[in-house]
């Protein structure tokens, strides 16, 4: 199974292929604190997300090479789902790595204009073949 290595919100990143890095600007935060009603927002939405969810995954050398299910799911602080992104993903094994060396795999996320429903708590997680390996909350503050 994939292990997760880290994930984080971010104001922008960017994950070039082929080059094992990602871009991170304004990168690790957890708080949206919305300063005014928004104008044009979703409709029902109280705040929009501004930014990316940057994700980086370890592969051992057995689950290269084939198909993966990875799943993104939001969900506020009663459990209900905001959103969801699902799809598959494949991995190519790394030429020149050392036996045994886990293989990192970055992925980024464009969030930008998601609605938020309500001012609160919400939790991202992270799922790879139907197994949970991570989350990374955030909350919606009203400033207002």
């Amino acid at each position: 199974m994939p292990k997760l290595d880290w994930m984080m919100l971010a104001n922008y990143a960017e994950a070039p292929p082929g080059g094992g890095l990602v871009y991170i600007m304004g990168g690790a935060w957890d708080t949206i604190t919305v300063q005014a009603p928004l104008e044009g927002a979703p409709p029902g939405a109280v705040a929009a997300i501004v930014g990316s969810l940057a994700i980086r995954l370890l592969f051992h050398s057995t689950e290269v090479d084939r198909d993966h299910k990875l799943e993104i799911v939001l969900q506020d602080l009663d459990g209900a789902e905001v959103a969801k992104i699902e799809g598959g993903i494949r991995v190519t094994k790394a030429l020149g790595l050392p036996p045994g060396w886990e293989q990192g795999t970055n992925f980024v996320f464009p969030l930008t204009g998601l609605g938020l429903p309500k001012f609160g708590q919400y939790t991202f997680h992270l799922l790879v073949d139907g197994q949970h390996l991570g989350e990374r909350p955030f909350r919606v503050l009203k400033g207002y």
